[in-house]
């Protein structure tokens, strides 16, 4: 009787590589998900203090990760705090300068607009033809007959002095013509919480710092996963689809290997380590920083030749507040013991700063927390709107843009170019 042989006999050298092949990837899997390595190769001064650990400190750019696209859905939580917000996916792509799109639609653009902000600029929950810095660049393109490129730098959580930081950074190089920037909440938010400007926030401040321990620059197992990347074309983008449906944070979490500012970064209240803290509120001193922070913006802007425009944040802070909007700034009562009705003087307070600042620089100014209706059929919760609130801001830009953008064309000969051109 023939003797059976057995599938893995009949392929040995098959079944090695394939073993090996498998044992290789959970090796190079393992050493992916924690952080046994330094990443970053870039180390900072050494600090006695800190032993042998190094510190790495860079300024934030806090932006959307450039090329990113996906379907971004409400949560369930997110959703009690709001009344006219569809639960469904909102398509969000990002450019490769970290701006949403639709943004550079033109080649050669007659004009560029940026808006920069924080959350109400970027508008997450609106489909992308209907978040309003396109529709302002779509309806001023109509009206004046000319070609308009907008970019939309509103990030969640964006307060003016990182506004200042990606102007410097990411927008003086688009050239742009014209600056809008709206912001408010968030800067008084991150006073309130967090003090100032200047803070250790893992999401929040202006500096960030990476800690490395020095004794692991150069090890074997480093080589190898440097070596394995290198050999194998397009291994780790392969191995980064394979892990990408894998909770890593939750297990690195359960090893405690999850460092806190990957933590706060991965969950939905940023300021959970801030909650309770009393802090001074010392309004006064908020209100003067804010004020400057503007006049950075509006002094950077005249330095590169671009017109700065502000605006001010149309919210839903009425004197008799509904559910939703309590609902909303519940988590900011009940920290630092602050009441609804002193959030609502301080937020009238900023929206005031930023109209004396246009006043006193001689900017242009556009109110839109006058000109949208405290009402949920705008905004979907204390301040972020939904699809008809997007539409009706843009509207009052575009309304208030076409005269300075008709006479900065008539300045630069193209409006009547472009008059002679229509048929």
């Amino acid at each position: 009787m023939k003797k059976q042989v057995h599938v893995f006999e009949r392929f040995r050298k098959l079944t090695l590589f394939a073993t090996i092949f498998v044992l290789g990837l959970i090796v190079i899997t393992i050493i992916e998900i924690t952080p046994i390595f330094p990443k970053d190769p870039l180390l900072g001064a050494k600090d006695p203090n800190e032993g042998d650990r190094l510190k790495h400190r860079f300024a934030r750019l806090k932006e959307h990760s450039p090329g990113y696209v996906d379907d971004i859905t409400p949560s369930d939580r997110y959703m009690k705090s709001t009344d006219s917000l569809e639960q469904r996916a909102y398509r969000l792509e990002i450019d490769v300068d970290g701006f949403i799109k639709p943004s550079a639609r033109h080649e050669e653009p007659d004009v560029k607009i940026v808006f920069m902000g924080g959350s109400t600029t970027e508008v997450l929950y609106v489909d992308p033809e209907k978040r309003f810095p396109h529709l302002v660049a779509k309806n001023l393109e109509k009206k004046l007959n000319i070609k308009i490129n907008s970019f939309n730098a509103g990030v969640s959580g964006n307060h003016s002095m990182h506004s200042n930081i990606n102007l410097l950074t990411k927008v003086l190089p688009k050239r742009p013509d014209f600056v809008v920037m709206m912001h408010a909440g968030n800067d008084l938010g991150t006073m309130l919480l967090l003090d100032s400007y200047w803070n250790d926030s893992p999401t929040r401040s202006l500096i960030i710092s990476k800690y490395y321990d020095a004794k692991d620059r150069v090890t074997f197992m480093r080589s190898l996963k440097s070596l394995t990347y290198a050999s194998v074309p397009n291994f780790y983008t392969l191995l980064k689809k394979g892990t990408d449906g894998i909770n890593t944070d939750g297990i690195k979490m359960f090893l405690g290997l999850l460092d806190v500012n990957e933590q706060v970064e991965n969950i939905e209240d940023e300021f959970f380590i801030q909650r309770g803290k009393a802090l001074e509120k010392a309004v006064h001193r908020y209100a003067i920083d804010f004020r400057d922070s503007l006049e950075t913006f509006v002094y950077i802007c005249r330095a590169w030749g671009i017109t700065p425009i502000l605006m001010s944040q149309p919210n839903r802070l009425s004197e008799t507040p509904d559910r939703v909007v309590l609902q909303t700034v519940e988590r900011l009562m009940n920290t630092n013991n602050v009441t609804y009705e002193e959030i609502r003087e301080y937020s009238m307070l900023f929206d005031g700063i930023v109209e004396d600042v246009a006043r006193d620089l001689e900017v242009l100014f556009i109110d839109l927390n006058r000109a949208i209706p405290k009402s949920s059929d705008y905004m979907y919760d204390a301040m972020h709107y939904n699809d008809i609130g997007s539409d009706l801001v843009a509207k009052v830009i575009v309304k208030s843009l076409e005269d300075p953008i008709e006479l900065f064309l008539s300045q630069n000969d193209l409006i009547s170019n472009n008059q002679n051109s229509k048929p």
